[in-house]
């Protein structure tokens, strides 16, 4: 059910700001909204350094059983950035050469140095790619010599003394021969292999920098409330929404810290937020509401229950069969066995489905497609 909410607005003084918020995140009854946008040089910075900290966690590899590097999680922290610009400038050099590499790859293995050398011989050396049934008309004195032709492209040089060319766009002669831009990717790839190695080295420091991580939202969100705050001194206010049964609670708060609070009912079309509570039995279908990014709106009805209620019912009645209700149970207990360390809510909720299987398989006497009607 969603839980109804009151509108607070909370005074101090602007000495007792940051002793305020502190009490706020410990009582944990408030939904705070901005009254005025956040901003700040120290907002900026405590966002840039949760950006960090979250990018460094999410390339870190998953090895529970990975040993600990020992280090520091902000030394942890800024050796994943190092080695992050470090992939990031070998893959934009990897791109780059493997670009050239297939721009160059018809006409084959050979020294550019050598056919520039061969004009100060007055040998001209030039490469073309055209149109297969493009007709070219040579000049005099010139040699055509194809490289490779297919369907739809014909690749040749055209040799010749003096500066011989064509009335078409000339191929621009590469820095480097094919086999030296290959064996370069061959290095850049060992290259990205070793740093993916050096963030498989910190996979162990994963608990330390989910602490770090943990720690530096929370003080983000701590800034972020105080730069919601409207001033006008020597006091201090900020807004927010509270579950009607938790108002108790904040009123004797306030009257231990000395805030001044006004209570009221949120206005209409006011963008509050929804807080839902079920009973345990009806949690499992938030894993569904999740899955395809449903929330009911604070003014709206909660169908949990409903919905969880009408799913089990439809899928018993799709399967139909308890011998494969029963096999859906099995599994589903094998793999919360396999899987201790997941979230409980899935599990659960195929449980369900697995027994209303069961039972609707009974009630119609169908075991493994075997109809048993009495």
């Amino acid at each position: 059910m969603i839980v109804r909410m009151k509108k607070v607005i909370l005074l101090c003084t602007t000495g007792s700001r940051d002793g305020t918020l502190d009490s706020l995140r410990e009582l944990g009854v408030l939904h705070l909204v901005p009254v005025q946008p956040p901003a700040g040089e120290d907002l900026d910075r405590a966002r840039e350094r949760v950006f960090r900290v979250r990018h460094a966690l999410d390339v870190l590899p998953k090895h529970p059983r990975a040993a600990p590097s020992g280090r520091a999680a902000e030394a942890v922290v800024k050796e994943v950035w190092d080695l992050l610009h470090q992939r990031r400038e070998e893959e934009a050099a990897l791109d780059l050469l493997d670009h050239e590499r297939k721009r160059i790859e018809p006409f084959g293995s050979f020294d550019p140095e050598a056919l520039r050398r061969l004009r100060d011989h007055n040998v001209t050396v030039r490469l073309y790619s055209v149109p297969r049934r493009q007709h070219v008309a040579i000049p005099e004195g010139a040699v055509k010599v194809v490289i490779r032709e297919d369907k739809t492209t014909s690749c040749f040089a055209l040799i010749g003394r003096g500066d011989v060319k064509l009335d078409v766009p000339e191929f621009r002669l590469p820095e480097l021969s094919l086999d030296e831009i290959e064996r370069r990717i061959d290095r850049k790839r060992e290259s990205l292999a070793a740093i993916a190695r050096g963030f498989g080295a910190f996979a162990g420091d994963r608990p330390v920098v989910e602490r770090l991580a943990a720690e530096v939202d929370e003080q983000a969100q701590f800034l972020e409330a105080r730069a919601g705050m409207g001033a006008a001194r020597p006091v201090v206010y900020l807004s927010g929404f509270c579950p009607a049964g938790r108002v108790d609670s904040l009123r004797a708060a306030a009257a231990r810290n000395h805030w001044g609070l006004v209570i009221g009912e949120p206005a209409p079309g006011e963008r509050v937020p929804t807080l839902i509570r079920n009973p345990k039995w009806v949690r499992p279908i938030r894993v569904v509401f999740d899955m395809i990014g449903v929330t009911p709106g604070y003014d709206e009805i909660d169908v949990s229950a409903s919905f969880l209620l009408f799913l089990s019912l439809f899928f018993a009645m799709i399967v139909g069969d308890a011998g494969y209700g029963v096999l859906f149970l099995a599994m589903t207990l094998w793999a919360r066995r396999k899987f201790r360390s997941a979230p409980p809510q899935p599990f659960t909720l195929l449980k369900i489905l697995s027994v209303s299987t069961i039972a609707w398989g009974v009630l119609t006497g169908n075991y493994f497609g075997i109809v048993n009607v009495p």
